[in-house]
């Protein structure tokens, strides 16, 4: 899912109608990103517990290069969830500056000023 996908370009005529139409996208995108952050914050807790638990582990048992290479593959995937979480974000700010685009456009077809 990328933030094009979510948020299509606005419609030529920047009719009130279509602005709200363009604003309910948005906002339906939004909520898509939010759920999204929420599934990857859960599965970096649960990349947490498990570097916790193998570090823990690894305590105890220094040299076991199993525990070490499970580490670090672990590790390898918070670092991804990191940095899928960093996009997330920066397309959810994207997608709420787009929003209020289209609110200063409605308010300003209605005759009113931002």
């Amino acid at each position: 899912m990328n933030g094009q996908d979510l948020f299509p370009a606005p419609p030529a005529p920047a009719s009130v109608v279509h602005l709200l139409e363009r604003r309910l996208a948005l906002t339906a995108g939004v909520a898509a990103l939010t759920a999204r952050m929420q599934r990857l914050i859960r599965e970096t807790s649960g990349i947490e517990m498990e570097v916790l638990r193998l570090e823990i582990a690894l305590g105890a048992a220094p040299g076991d290069g199993e525990l070490a290479r499970e580490l670090q593959e672990v590790l390898e995937k918070e670092t991804a969830l990191r940095s899928a979480q960093l996009d997330c974000l920066q397309e959810t700010v994207a997608a709420e500056d787009a929003i209020a685009e289209v609110d200063r456009l409605i308010a300003v077809s209605n005759g009113g000023q931002t």
